[in-house]
Parts: C-alpha cells; structure tokens; sequence
C-alpha cells in the first residue's frame, strides 16, 4: 500500500535541499526517517520510503515523499502514520498545500464503500419507479419535472455516444442528485409572488390567513405521499450527507476509517429504511388531481425558484401554528408583511 505527496515551497535559510528537509521531519517525537530518506520509523513499524527532490523553474524547492507498507501492516496503522506525518508537515512545519499524488488508504476504503454507494442508487430508483408505476401504469415519466428529464437525457445521449449496447430503464440514468430532487424537494401547490401575497395577508382574516398557508405551503412528494406512512423516517438529511460520501468515493477524495464508519452507519440507515417502505409502498395512492402538480408546479418551482416565501411558510407552519388556537391572538399581519419586504 502506498502514500505519495508533493510539496512544492519556496527555498529558505531553513530548507534549501531535501537534507535540511529530513533534518527538519527528524524534529518531530512520533515518527523517525533514516539520513537517506530509505525509512521511515513509527512505533514499532518500519516503511520503505524514498524523498525525491527537483527544482522548479522559479527555483522553488519540490520535494516527493513515497511511503510503502507491506502487507502486514494493518490499515489502521498505516492510517495513523499518515495523521501524524500530515499534522506535523501542516501544522509544526507550515506546509499548508500538501497534494497527493497517490492514496491508496482512500483506495481501500472506497473500494469497499462503492458496492454499498450503487445498492444504495438502486434501492431510490426502486422505490421512486414502483411508487410511480403502482399509481400512473405506462406513463408513470409524466409527473418527472423537466428539468430531471433534461439531465435524465443528458446522460442518456452520453450513453448513447459511448455505443452503450443495451437501452436501460429511464431512471437509470438519473443521477443521485436527480433522485433527492424528485422526492425530497419542497414546492409550493399555488405559485405566488412576494408582492401578491403580501397584499392577500393584509386583507385577511384568521381562517383566511390559514387557508393561505394551506394554499401557498411548500411540500415535497415525501412530505406529501410517504411523510404519514413514515413518519419517524429522517431520510431526507441522511440520503444528503449519504450523497456526500458518495462523491467524495467516486472522485478520489480524502477517506478514513472514520469517514468510512459514518458512511456504513448512514449506509444501513437508509438501506433499513428504503427497504421497508419497498414493502408497503402499494399502500401509498397519489390523487388523480395531483398527477399533473407533482410534474408542472415542482417544474415551475426550480425554474422560478421562490425560496423567500419557502422560508417564510415554514416559519409560521412550524413556529406559529402549533402554538395557538386563534391566530389573531398573536399573530400582527403587518409584522408579517414587513417580514415579506425584508426577505424579497
């Protein structure tokens, strides 16, 4: 297993060659390099190394740290060397832009992760398809908004220019991101802009100003169709931070053991879940009437996104309403409208 790192600086009294470099590493009290850099020492452990040194054209110094562990080294040893090796270059000797060149802990690590990342991909696409084609048949696409069609195409056409042999289903090709979008977006049943609704809340009454709420509340199709069935479900946040994960294995990105013990634990969580709305996802029914909302007014929100009026409904539906049983007891409507004018 290898680590590799370049670090470029500018030469000084302190470093002007890669021995004054050793010199300064040998300083350090949890890890020692032998005079030619062949190994580095860390507790009880021993790995090869070697340190390479160029010149760049603006005479800066560039320096190249290979460190190689067997393979009776654990993992987590091998992980604790690198800590300590990239606190004392960061933080006791000040190299504040250390790139790597190669990681093969986040290797390790991404490899065992990606299986879970596509079961995780599989299972969304499953639960959005069958909870689509239980309740629309054949033209269950119709309620997808355009714009996840448009990316759904996209990737499609790039499919097709890489002479892909096989047409696969149609989710397929929506990425995770598009997925999150179709379920846990929040988008309003009635579009409005700030003025206009401004000018209904001064002129109305207490059951008015409910039915406002009620008409211009965002909600995502979680909210709408599974939130009841599953409601001590908080799969919105973690299929998000899953989401990040997900990136961070699929770009090569910076993973340890405890980035990968989160990751497992998200992992089961949503697996858990996804699964158990799978088996009693004949259960939920969309509204003949909300076939065409889901696809037009979600489509017509990302568009025109309105997330000042978002924000505000959601203040008063989880901050006023539960509170009291007649608005007018608390409620000033003109606080609200000047709250309307500041967030616009």
């Amino acid at each position: 297993m290898n680590l590799e790192y370049i670090i470029v600086k500018k030469k000084d009294k302190n470093i002007e060659n890669k021995d004054q470099f050793i010199s300064l590493l040998n300083e350090n009290s949890y890890f020692k390099i032998t005079p030619k850099a062949k190994y580095f020492y860390y507790n009880e452990l021993r790995f090869n190394s070697s340190i390479t040194e160029s010149s760049t054209k603006n005479n800066d110094i560039m320096l190249i740290i290979n460190i190689r562990c067997d393979e009776n080294t654990s993992i987590k040893d091998f992980e604790a060397f690198d800590k300590e090796l990239l606190d004392y270059l960061s933080n006791k000797m000040g190299y504040t832009s250390i790139n790597r060149l190669c990681d093969e802990i986040s290797t390790y690590y991404s490899q065992l992760s990606y299986p879970r990342v596509s079961k995780i991909e599989y299972l969304l696409r499953k639960v959005i398809y069958v909870f689509l084609t239980n309740n629309l048949g054949v033209k269950w696409t119709e309620p997808i908004p355009d714009v996840v069609k448009n990316s759904i195409n996209q990737t499609k056409n790039y499919s097709k220019n890489m002479n892909s042999k096989y047409e696969f289903g149609y989710l397929s090709y929506a990425d995770f991101n598009d997925l999150i979008v179709l379920l846990f977006l929040k988008y309003p049943n009635n579009i409005i802009d700030n003025n206009e609704l401004v000018e209904l809340i001064k002129n109305a009454n207490d059951k008015e100003l409910k039915d406002i709420i009620k008409k211009y509340e965002h909600k995502s199709n979680w909210d709408r169709y599974f939130s009841k069935s599953y409601k001590n479900v908080d799969l919105e946040d973690s299929l998000k931070s899953f989401y990040k994960y997900r990136n961070r294995i699929a770009h090569n990105r910076l993973i340890r053991s405890n980035d990968y013990d989160e990751f497992v634990r998200l992992y089961r969580h949503i697996e858990y879940n996804l699964n158990d709305i799978l088996n009693s996802i004949d259960k939920i029914k969309i509204q003949k009437k909300d076939i065409h909302l889901i696809s037009k007014r979600l489509n017509d929100y990302i568009v025109n996104s309105s997330s000042n009026i978002q924000a505000f409904m959601e203040h008063i539906r989880e901050n006023i309403m539960p509170q009291v049983n007649s608005l007018s007891e608390i409620l000033n409507k003109q606080a609200i409208v000047n709250i309307m004018h500041l967030m616009s």
